[in-house]
Formats: C-alpha cells, structure tokens, sequence
C-alpha cells in the first residue's frame, strides 16, 4: 500500500497525476491534428460533407468535454479522468474518421457518441453511476449533447440505411498508399531499364 500524507486519498493522488498527463498528450493531439489536416490537404479527394459533420461534432464535444475537466476534478478524481479520456477519445477518433473514413469507423463513432447522450440524460435523470447525486442540465452539457447528437445523425446519414459508407471518390490513407505503391516501378526493375 503506497504511503500517502495525512489527508490525501486515493482519489487526490490520481488526480494529481492528470496535468502530467495532459503535458504529454496535448502536444502529441497537436501533432495528429497538423498531420490529419495536412493528409485531407494533399489526399486528392473531398471528404463528404456528413463525415466532416461527423468530426466538426466529435471536435466539438471533446473541446466542451475538456472545458469542464477542471469543474469535475474539483467533484472527484473519477469524474476528471472520465471527460479527459472521453475528451482524448472524441479527438482521437475524429482524426481517425479523417484518415480512414469507413464504415466501421462511422458505427464506432456514431454508436460511441450515442452512448456519451444516453450516459448524459441517465446522470441527469437517475444520477451519476458509481458516484451518485443527479446532475443539473446547463449549458456545456446541452452544448456537448447537441454536438454528440450531430455525430450521430450524421452517421446514419452516411450510412444510408444498408450499413455501408456512401462515399464518393474519398480516399483513405490506406488506399493511397496502395495506388502510390502501383505507380511506383520496383527499384531494380526500374534501374535494369
């Protein structure tokens, strides 16, 4: 059992560790976001509208889920490690619906999202799971929902009913490699001609 200062709990330990976190995390979102951005640049297709939907929501969600880390640290430590994971994931998957626009990745997204809206009206409703006492609908959190429920529309949109992605000449990073790879000759071959 770690030795702790008289006073300290658990939940002050871990959350004494979530600015060092953020320190490392941060700078590394930044980095994914200018190469996320750069790659749409250079990709040589457009993205169809309801998927950058889909990410302007998810974007969002995540700047509003971060906002109110601060609030929620002061409530308890799970509750802060809660919206910067859940603020993480949002832009984390953004980047990813932006490089490998897919179906599966739009379900994930979508589906995630719709959970983060039912967790919402559940803590507002019923109250907070594992910590319990209802919470308040205010802005931020009717700000968020509305920007998760964006995701969401937007997803089944994409999706068009039959599951699969309707895109229309939007290439995924995979796809370019192989073309870039294709029009690419052999180094050897390439040197005996």
């Amino acid at each position: 059992m770690p030795i702790r200062p008289r006073g300290v709990t658990l939940g002050d330990d871990m959350t004494r560790h979530l600015p060092h976190l953020l320190m490392l995390v941060v700078p590394l979102l930044a980095f994914f976001a200018l190469f996320v951005r750069e790659w749409r640049r250079t990709a040589g297709s457009v993205l169809p509208t309801t998927l950058r939907l889909m990410a302007a929501g998810s974007v969002g969600a995540a700047l509003v889920h971060a906002a109110v880390v601060p609030e929620h640290v002061r409530e308890g430590a799970l509750l802060g490690w809660f919206f910067t994971l859940l603020c993480l994931a949002q832009l984390v998957w953004s980047g990813v619906l932006l490089l490998v626009p897919r179906s599966a990745v739009v379900r994930v997204g979508a589906l995630g999202n719709l959970g983060v809206v039912a967790l919402w009206a559940w803590t507002r409703g019923v109250g907070v799971p594992f910590v319990g006492g209802r919470e308040t609908v205010g802005v931020a959190g009717v700000v968020a929902t509305a920007c998760e429920l964006l995701v969401v529309a937007a997803g089944a949109v994409a999706l068009q009913g039959d599951g699969r992605l309707a895109l229309t000449g939007a290439r995924t990073l995979v796809e370019v490699r192989e073309v870039h790879d294709e029009e690419q000759p052999a180094t050897a071959e390439h040197q005996r001609a």
